[in-house]
């Protein structure tokens, strides 16, 4: 059995440039030689890329050194809760994202807006966008319409890796990290070992990393760990690396 492991780095904006270029330099270190980057078009409405000419040619140089760039939402942050929307989507809004789930309730005519904007973006940048991941990766029914509508070639949940165009889904569940709490950095810890015993079996590991976690030496250095660990036997891919070697039947 073919053995994989994917690492990606989300949340990839402007405000986490100096993180994401020293997450890249450390994974490579780790045996790490390509990553897939979540890019965020206009992150907290604080700029588009195609407007911040320095910030486009350093996601040039990232493409061009062989990681691949994902359409990662398009503010990253959702808009306000509407008046019908249900205890769930309160709760995975306000209390499990902190406002970051900018998929989960958009009708399909606004989720289609802001697909078509981010692809708009990227070509405009010079990035190929052949993969979209939400935020959080929380979408509804809608979404996945929409992306299949616009030509993307696939989209993954926390648990899956989800070829658009073949329909094949892949089992895959997500090493991730929470930073935004001392105890869900503990916590946090002590799941991704545990989830690492079952995902270790499989023949694809995903590392997920958030730029923050640099900065809190007890998560980095689990996360290290389990990269180490994973990268051990196995082949290091992109995300549409991976699922090019599903068609041809090689993963």
């Amino acid at each position: 059995m073919n053995r994989y492991l994917i690492v990606s780095i989300h949340d990839v904006a402007p405000p986490f440039e100096t993180e994401v270029e020293a997450i890249l330099g450390r994974v490579q270190e780790l045996g790490v030689a390509r990553c897939s980057l979540l890019v965020v078009p206009d992150y907290h409405h604080g700029g588009r890329a195609d407007w911040n000419a320095a910030w486009a040619s350093r996601l040039n140089r990232w493409q061009a050194e062989g990681h691949e760039t994902v359409l990662h939402g398009f503010y990253h942050q959702a808009d306000a809760a509407g008046k019908n929307a249900g205890f769930k989507s309160r709760f995975l809004r306000n209390i499990y994202t902190s406002c970051e789930s900018e998929f989960l309730e958009l009708d399909a005519a606004e989720a289609e807006k802001r697909l078509r904007l981010g692809l708009e973006v990227f070509a405009r940048v010079g990035l190929a966008a052949k993969g979209f991941v939400a935020p959080a990766w929380l979408m509804n029914e809608e979404i996945l319409k929409a992306l299949g509508k616009l030509g993307f070639e696939y989209t993954n949940t926390l648990k899956k890796i989800i070829d658009l165009k073949t329909g094949r889904v892949s089992n895959a569940w997500a090493q991730v990290y929470s930073s935004r709490a001392a105890w869900r950095r503990w916590a946090s810890v002590a799941w991704n070992e545990c989830l690492w015993r079952r995902n270790r079996c499989l023949n694809v590991v995903r590392v997920s990393i958030h730029p923050l976690e640099y900065h809190y030496p007890m998560l980095w250095n689990h996360l290290e760990s389990l990269v180490r660990r994973s990268v051990k036997g196995r082949k290091t891919l992109t995300y549409i690396g991976f699922v090019d070697r599903l068609r041809v039947g090689s993963a």
